[in-house]
């Protein structure tokens, strides 16, 4: 999850993963703010993702192309990444797959493992409309019954965030402060003022 964001620019605000589905919080951020690809930059954002002997093939790919003087085959590969970053639905589909692969690997199991397409729907308002969704989400296991506190599920974005996951502090502090900039760090009076503003805890 985390090292999808990383390469497709989708922000991560908070998820659940529960025993027999998951939950995400996502933003899509706006096209003009997404970085233009080079060779360089997206091999860059690969070695986060993908193995060696894909960037290796995406390597060759670029070297065929330049000794054939084919920019347009060069621009036509960094096209196809460049309309993936920012896409929500890019980031589910293969979000999805890199687990199930991983799922049946360990195993030791075929075939497919989602009983169907991911639902999503959008969320737009001020503040306080997105904060109540996130805590929508981070409440599942509460109203499950697994847990009497939100903090005490490490598999959600509160819990990872109180218990000092810098990620996860990050995206509630996004969350709650819409205009800030993504900074890629949560600075700790952040994170301790984005706890007290949080909404989730009116609940207990």
């Amino acid at each position: 999850m985390r090292q999808l964001e990383n390469f497709l620019d989708v922000r991560v605000i908070t998820h659940c993963v529960m025993s027999n589905n998951f939950h995400i919080l996502l933003e899509e951020p706006d096209p003009a703010d997404l970085p233009t690809l080079t060779e360089d930059t997206l091999i860059a954002r690969m070695e986060g993702l993908y193995g060696k002997q894909d960037i290796l093939n995406l390597r060759q790919q670029f070297q065929r192309a330049r000794e054939m003087g084919d920019q347009n085959r060069v621009d036509d590969i960094l096209a196809r990444y460049q309309r993936r970053l920012g896409n929500v639905s890019e980031f589910m589909k293969e979000l999805k797959q890199r687990f199930t692969r991983n799922y049946n690997k360990r195993k030791k199991r075929r075939g497919t493992l989602w009983g169907e397409r991911f639902k999503s729907v959008l969320t737009q308002g001020d503040e306080k409309a997105l904060a109540t969704m996130a805590a929508y989400i981070d409440l599942n296991p509460v109203r499950a019954g697994i847990v009497s506190r939100p903090e005490d599920y490490s598999w959600s974005g509160y819990g990872a965030a109180v218990a000092g996951n810098k990620p996860a502090q990050e995206g509630l502090s996004r969350l709650l402060d819409s205009a800030a900039p993504f900074q890629g760090d949560c600075q700790p009076h952040t994170w301790i003022k984005t706890r007290q503003r949080y909404p989730l805890l009116a609940v207990f």
